[in-house]
């Protein structure tokens, strides 16, 4: 409808996840956006690239899951490798030795 709407009915329409308390809005945005920063970028990025996806090119629900899915298993593809990578030594104590 484009009425305004308080922070209160904001969070109990489910428009909203949490509210912080006046005058800390920007303390709790930042660190709501470290927490986020501390996600593997890979993850967020193939995140952010499906929900761009899903609300501006895709063509049904379906198409949008699907695109999520190819997306999020090329990322889970790379981890595997680096997993692997760190079994067999590499990256442990900072220290790499074998190349990407």
């Amino acid at each position: 409808t484009g009425r305004p709407v308080t922070a209160g009915e904001a969070l109990a329409m489910g428009l909203v996840n949490r509210v912080a308390p006046k005058g800390q809005a920007t303390e709790e945005a930042m660190k709501l956006a470290q927490l986020i920063a501390g996600h593997p970028q890979d993850c967020m990025r193939s995140d952010r690239d499906s929900a761009d996806h899903a609300a501006y090119s895709a063509t049904s629900f379906e198409d949008a899951m699907a695109y999520e899915f190819r997306a999020g298993s090329a990322v889970l593809q790379q981890a595997a490798v680096g997993a692997q990578r760190f079994v067999k030594g590499d990256g442990r104590h900072g220290q790499f030795k074998s190349s990407l």
